[in-house]
């Protein structure tokens, strides 16, 4: 399987146990694998996934409630630690993820580091998005952690590796990589 879609046998390992999610472009490569296997019923995967989807859609709930809630529990977390604290309430924002010794003056959104570095597809955006997030789990990491964290092809994320360190938004140092800028949601 990793061999025909492309990734790290290690990957192809997480996702059966759910550690990590492949990107969209693998999971395409997934897809049309299991396509093409007679043993595998995806139609029936497909059908089951749809209908938890619409499941999940008629769920009613009040938008206030939820959102209270989020802000309650961001609080909360920024009182309980001095270190800095992750935003995952929205996919938009981008968490905050640099060590004291690493603190840079700069602050960038995500959208001036898509400017920065010319990706104007969303799909790529995306990507890049992907990229930056995965400081949040390691400020220091490899690009074979990055690899499974993302679920990114190792030839997109060797090119999105190298345009944020050509621009000064990572360092890469003795095979880790770091955040030189904080990271701000939205732009």
């Amino acid at each position: 399987m990793a061999r025909e879609i492309g990734v790290n046998p290690k990957s192809v390992y997480k996702y059966k146990e759910g550690s990590a999610n492949p990107g969209d472009e693998v999971m395409s490569k997934i897809l049309a694998v299991a396509r093409e296997e007679e043993s595998v019923n995806l139609n029936k995967y497909l059908e089951e996934l749809k209908n938890e989807f619409q499941t999940a859609l008629e769920l009613t709930f009040d938008p206030q409630d939820v959102l209270t809630e989020s802000q309650e529990e961001s609080k909360n977390t920024s009182k309980d630690t001095d270190e800095d604290s992750v935003d995952q309430r929205s996919t938009e924002k981008v968490p905050e993820k640099i060590t004291d010794d690493e603190r840079s003056t700069e602050s960038m959104t995500v959208n001036e580091i898509f400017d920065k570095i010319n990706v104007t597809s969303p799909f790529n955006q995306k990507k890049v998005e992907k990229i930056i997030n995965s400081f949040s789990e390691n400020p220091n990491p490899g690009l074979e952690e990055i690899s499974e964290i993302t679920g990114l092809s190792d030839e997109a994320l060797e090119n999105y590796l190298e345009q944020l360190v050509l621009v000064d938004v990572l360092d890469h140092i003795d095979d880790k990589f770091s955040l030189n800028v904080r990271v701000e949601g939205g732009g």
